[in-house]
């Protein structure tokens, strides 16, 4: 069972982005809506890779991919090729592709760069950064100030 990232006709610009996943066998197409894209929490990834674990993917083209994404198919034993370029799937699925072997072909992962929690899966954005309880109870105040604003406050 092949999938590809599917948008516009095209094999999408990033995995995980994609609007839907076409999946191919036997000359079979069905399109799924991505889980990945209606999450706005760091699950969905997670359920993308679940869906291809559940639709017994084999192998996975796409155009680009992160890293943490990427050793996350591996783990799942999912065989990653990389498309030359967007192009329509009718090209992809004729076209010369070259596999994907290791992590340090795919794109370094925003999200590790910026500090990002990478308990998750993959893709969030919490940080490991504990915030004292000094700097807590500041940004309160700060906020509570702001809210009050000058015109507001109470005349003892």
């Amino acid at each position: 069972m092949y999938a590809i990232p599917y948008q516009n006709d095209r094999i999408a610009g990033h995995f995980s982005k994609a609007a839907q996943i076409l999946f191919i066998e036997d000359g079979h197409f069905q399109l799924i809506d991505n889980p990945a894209v209606a999450s706005v929490t760091c699950s969905g990834k997670k359920s993308l890779v679940a869906l291809l674990k559940q639709q017994k993917v084999t192998k996975l083209v796409v155009r680009n991919i992160g890293q943490r994404m990427l050793a996350k198919l591996f783990e799942a034993d999912i065989r990653v090729f990389h498309a030359p370029a967007r192009m329509p799937v009718e090209q992809v699925l004729t076209c010369e592709l070259s596999e994907l072997t290791n992590i340090s072909q795919a794109r370094e992962s925003v999200n590790a760069k910026s500090g990002g929690c990478g308990k998750h899966g993959g893709g969030c954005s919490h940080t490991n950064k504990q915030e004292s309880l000094i700097e807590a109870a500041d940004r309160l105040c700060t906020m509570m100030v702001r809210s009050i604003g000058p015109n507001n406050q109470s005349k003892s």
